[in-house]
């Protein structure tokens, strides 16, 4: 329910523990990414797509009548900027992963397989080095946790405009169009 208080949500909950997770995060794809989906991936450190995907990026909050959620209005203005943030949030246009690739959001794999190939690529690193997982665990900490205070006010005022949309009715009427269209 919309009206419990933000900390107290199972989704609060997981959103907290995505962002202030001290492991490195890895997602690999294999086909199109759609909504939290794709907001997810904004916030793992290594994502990889499959090399023969036609998969795509896509954000379509405002066509269900939601604003950005799970700190995307913060981290996907911050990676592309303004303009392309804009198209991608606010007008909802599609992202292939060429296109994300460019992007910097995301890295093609070699393979069809990119499960496969990041398992391979992570066993290779340990056995070359074997302090690499504390190694990376100064990454994150270094980087991604950071941003945990920021990211986290960006999920609350997008959560406030969420309850607003819920409460009002706009949301379930919105979506249903959306998902019949689908």
């Amino acid at each position: 329910s919309y009206s419990t208080s933000l900390p107290t949500l199972p989704v609060y909950k997981f959103m907290l523990a995505i962002i202030s997770c001290p492991s490195l995060l890895i997602l690999t794809l294999t086909g199109p990414i759609i909504g939290i989906g794709a907001t997810l991936l904004l916030h793992c450190d290594y994502v990889l797509s499959s090399s023969n995907s036609m998969g795509y990026l896509w954000y379509p909050f405002t066509r269900a009548c939601l604003p950005p959620e799970f700190g995307s209005s913060l981290l996907l203005t911050r990676r592309l900027g303004r303009t392309r943030a804009t198209g991608t949030l606010a007008f909802g246009e599609r992202m292939s992963f060429k296109d994300a690739e460019l992007m910097g959001l995301l890295k093609i794999g070699k393979t069809a397989n990119p499960f496969g190939e990041v398992i391979e690529m992570l066993k290779g690193l340990y056995t070359k080095n074997h302090n690499f997982g504390e190694s990376v665990r100064r990454y994150v900490a270094l980087t991604r946790l950071n941003e945990v205070r920021e990211v986290m006010d960006a999920v609350t005022r997008e959560f406030e405009v969420i309850r607003e949309r819920v409460e009002r009715g706009e949301v379930e009427e919105a979506t249903m169009k959306l998902m019949a269209k689908l």
